[in-house]
């Protein structure tokens, strides 16, 4: 093949990859903007502190355990908690059998009845025999009636006060029960014991930190953008990637979720932002450098007009 085939040829095959890309491969990979010394940090951590003062009754993880969420890592002494519990859950018992009792209101009725039962035959006999019962005793058994009735609405009346008291003793008995969960340390997500503070059978006082606990499985990122070059807008609209300074001066690239921009330019002309990064494969640790690779939808469209 001549010169002129092959000048054919390479500008045949530089229009099918241009026409293929859609954009020059140069273009393409060169970042809107990178942002230097960003900082790798914990997403989750948590100073477990005691709700109540006590002895600790029960402590059972170490530095360096793994705990699944929810799992029980020690307790605070809980026996006069428990006992108030036992107490409220009793009294709650006895509430709710007379919320639940119509007994008094059904006996309240049938008083009620048999006075007007009673009433209707006395009326029958005086207009059959009107010397047979005198009017005072008509007046008394009247009144005998009304005063039945009325206890009807009494019992009624008590029953819808039990009712109340029963709920009143609903929110003791939950309070009592939370007194209990107050005195024991669960772990609130799946993470590492990085710190233990105190020891099985020691005394610990209200508010005092007992264990920390952090989660890796997924990180942090921390940086600041140059505000004259992007705006927190631009930025939370852009793709990102981060480029992560591991060991012996390697490198590692993965992709990012933003989690948040902030709209304050601080003094410095720039803005904060954080963003996720997935850590299930333990490459990442918090305390890294990395930087952060951000594709801005102005600069892609400079990219499709080149």
């Amino acid at each position: 093949m001549g010169c002129r085939g092959r000048q054919v040829g390479w500008s045949t095959l530089l229009l099918a990859v241009l026409f293929t890309t859609g954009r020059p491969a140069t273009a393409q990979s060169a970042p809107a903007q990178r942002v230097t010394d960003c900082l790798v940090t914990l997403e989750r951590r948590v100073e477990l502190s005691a709700q109540h003062a006590g002895m600790l009754t029960l402590l059972q993880v170490e530095v360096g355990d793994q705990v699944e969420q929810d799992q029980l890592l020690g307790l605070i002494d809980e026996r006069a908690a428990k006992q108030q519990e036992a107490v409220a859950a009793a009294e709650l018992e006895a509430a709710e059998s007379e919320a639940q009792n119509e007994l008094r209101v059904q006996a309240a009725v049938k008083t009620a009845e048999l006075a007007a039962q009673e009433l209707k035959i006395m009326e029958q006999i005086r207009e059959s025999n009107p010397g047979a019962i005198s009017p005072l005793e008509i007046s008394k058994q009247q009144l005998k009636m009304e005063h039945a009735r009325l206890e009807v609405l009494v019992a009624r009346r008590a029953v819808a006060l039990a009712v109340i008291t029963m709920k009143a003793k609903e929110a003791q008995h939950r309070l009592a029960s939370l007194e209990v969960q107050d005195r024991r340390l669960t772990a609130p997500f799946r993470g590492l014991v990085t710190s233990v503070r105190r020891k099985q059978g020691e005394w610990v006082s209200q508010g005092e930190p007992m264990l920390r606990i952090i989660s890796i499985d997924r990180l942090l990122i921390e940086g600041y953008v140059d505000a004259a070059l992007h705006s927190p807008r631009e930025i939370a609209n852009s793709r990102v990637q981060a480029d992560v300074l591991l060991t012996r001066g390697k490198r590692h690239k993965t992709p990012c979720t933003i989690r948040f921009v902030s709209p304050e330019i601080e003094p410095n002309n720039s803005f904060r932002v954080v963003v996720e990064i997935d850590n299930s494969e333990r490459k990442f640790f918090p305390g890294m450098s990395a930087d952060l690779l951000f594709w801005t939808s102005e600069a892609e469209a400079e990219l499709d007009g080149n």
